[in-house]
């Protein structure tokens, strides 16, 4: 199966040497906040449908909105 742009995206900022991932900021449509996010240093893996943090929470894939990278959005989906 062909990676999505998300997944590939957090992958290269998770693993790139010349990258930190704990500059890297994801948002997303939370169902009972709004609007929230997490940085690139919690996550656990990627996968096609969810991205695992290592807190155990699973977030849809779907519902992430913006990634950024330092104060530069390096993906938006609207």
């Amino acid at each position: 199966m062909k990676k999505s742009k998300i997944q590939e995206l957090l992958n290269k900022y998770r693993w790139h040497p010349a990258l930190n991932p704990s500059l890297l900021t994801v948002v997303y449509v939370d169902r009972f906040k709004g609007f929230s996010s997490f940085k690139g240093d919690e996550i656990e893996g990627v996968g096609r449908k969810f991205v695992y943090l290592k807190s155990g929470i699973l977030i849809p894939v779907h519902r992430i909105v913006e990634i950024r990278y330092r104060d530069d959005v390096v993906w938006r989906k609207f």
